[in-house]
């Protein structure tokens, strides 16, 4: 049997012995001082991409905003887009942001709060990285994983690729006689393109009541009675008309007639004139596309095209086909007024001098192919 041998001991075991290792550097203590070193990078990193979003989130957002006018072709529209390889909506047709922004009593001012909601509106896809690879980055860890794809600086800053042939677009035809959208709008986007479908006022006034009319809680043999209908016609046009009349001075009824449904504004919705002012006065001409509705109607392929060239030139468009498109329908309403209705007549005499006001505006910017489609589509508004 052995016994113990004593061996000497070198000064490091020393050391070791009397202090135990707490001196020496272990691989766990590196590793955790590392992690606490990536955690404080990443933290200050997701910080300057914060603000780097607030910076650039004005650049994102909507490059066509079509304001209307109402049952000027919008929704047909709307459904013409969507066969383009070139545009998409957002999570619906009418947002209708802006106009609920003022009626909800939130301030004009908080450009912020506003520009975030706005940008909620719109769909987002997935980072894509370069190689192709999903959005596994260090982006993902600050929140980046979905963002707006069609923002130009975040693929530069970020230096992602994403699809770039389709662009946003905002169709919510309130926004027109909205006081005070021009200017909100402008403070939350990157210049957009406004576009105008612009329908003959009188016919305008008497397709949106006959729409108010067939979605009323009402007996169907109230609603084909075609006396009933003519006499509610003229009596929310002398409402109308009355409407109009205080709104052009004043900014609350202004402000309450975006509240009120399409048969109470129906005549303030048609004074062209005098909404159009407010739009020229923030957009220049380059970014106001003007359409009238009667022509669109014949050849919304032509339009979107000439759309397209304006915002993505370097872009093809699929043709439209109207033989091929679900949305070319016919209504067949029976309630329909004659042209020489009395109601109808009124309308003209009423609407005629800001029709002649908007072809003195939309010459006086040089858009005198709008102004000959005007004269030749709407001879009885104007003549």
């Amino acid at each position: 049997m052995y016994g113990h041998v004593n061996r000497p001991v070198t000064p490091y075991q020393h050391r070791s012995r009397h202090f135990g290792r707490s001196k020496c550097p272990s691989l766990l203590f590196l590793m955790t001082v590392l992690g606490l070193y990536i955690y404080i990078e990443r933290e200050r990193e997701g910080k300057r991409a914060f603000h780097l979003e607030e910076e650039q989130a004005s650049m994102c957002g909507p490059r066509v905003i079509v304001i209307g006018a109402q049952k000027g072709g919008t929704t047909a529209l709307a459904e013409y887009a969507k066969q383009t390889t070139w545009m998409k909506l957002g999570v619906r047709k009418e947002l209708h942001f802006f106009d609920a922004w003022i009626k909800s009593g939130r301030s004009k001012e908080d450009k912020t709060a506003m520009q975030r909601k706005y940008l909620e509106l719109f769909p987002v896809q997935p980072l894509i990285s370069p190689n192709g690879a999903d959005s596994m980055s260090r982006w993902s860890h600050f929140g980046f994983s979905r963002i707006n794809p069609f923002c130009s600086d975040y693929q530069t800053n970020l230096s992602y690729q994403y699809n770039q042939d389709a662009v946003l677009a905002d169709i919510t035809p309130i926004y027109m006689i909205t006081p005070g959208a021009p200017e909100m709008i402008q403070s939350v986007t990157n210049d957009p393109f406004i576009v105008m479908l612009l329908r003959d006022p009188s016919e305008r006034a008497l397709s949106a009541f006959r729409m108010n009319w067939r979605n009323q809680a009402i007996p169907d043999n109230v609603k084909k009675n075609q006396s009933m209908f003519a006499s509610r016609f003229n009596s929310q046009v002398r409402k109308g008309i009355g409407l109009s009349e205080e709104c052009l001075t004043s900014q609350a009824c202004q402000e309450r007639a975006i509240g009120k449904n399409s048969s109470e504004s129906l005549v303030w919705r048609g004074l062209y004139s005098i909404h159009l002012s407010s739009w020229f006065k923030v957009y220049p001409k380059n970014r106001v596309v003007i359409w009238v509705s009667e022509d669109f109607s014949n050849d919304p392929g032509r339009y979107l095209q000439d759309l397209r060239h304006q915002i993505l030139p370097e872009y093809s468009l699929r043709m439209l086909d109207r033989k091929r498109t679900p949305y070319a329908r016919v209504f067949t309403d029976p309630l329909r007024l004659s042209p020489w209705n009395t109601t109808m007549e009124a309308l003209r005499v009423y609407f005629k001098p800001y029709n002649e006001k908007l072809i003195r505006l939309l010459q006086q910017k040089g858009y005198h192919a709008a102004v000959s489609h005007i004269l030749n589509n709407w001879e009885n508004s104007i003549y």
